[in-house]
């Protein structure tokens, strides 16, 4: 019987992807690395067991986790702030008398959100 991975198993990997693989692998395993070996020191334990690699790799995933979680929240908001800002900005200066103090609440809010979009979006 084929297996029904089989033509995933034999996609060619692009040599520039197979560089970025390498890359992120090792990126992780460096991290995982210094997390294992800071329990280990936590724990004053000699050397690092798989325990610490174990916990090491749950306190990584649980960190990428929550970074999503929260760069979306900033984006989402991030985005309400700067159309809050795109409307009221324009609509205050196309008004026969310009109230300053909105003009410049409504630039708060267009260059708060911007930063929190930009937070958002990095890496």
């Amino acid at each position: 019987m084929v297996s029904p991975h089989s033509d995933i198993e034999k996609k060619q990997v692009h040599p520039e992807a197979e560089v970025r693989i390498r890359q992120y692998v090792s990126d992780f395993a460096t991290s995982l690395l210094l997390q294992a070996r800071l329990l280990a020191h936590e724990g004053r334990d000699s050397i690092v067991l798989s325990r610490h690699v174990e916990r090491a790799a749950s306190i990584i995933k649980k960190a990428a986790d929550e970074r999503g979680w929260i760069k979306d929240l900033f984006i989402a908001v991030g985005g309400a702030f700067f159309g809050t800002f795109l409307q009221g900005f324009v609509g205050e200066l196309s008004a026969i008398e310009v109230r300053r103090l909105v003009v410049t609440i409504y630039t708060v809010f267009g260059f708060v959100g911007m930063l929190m979009v930009v937070w958002g979006l990095r890496r």
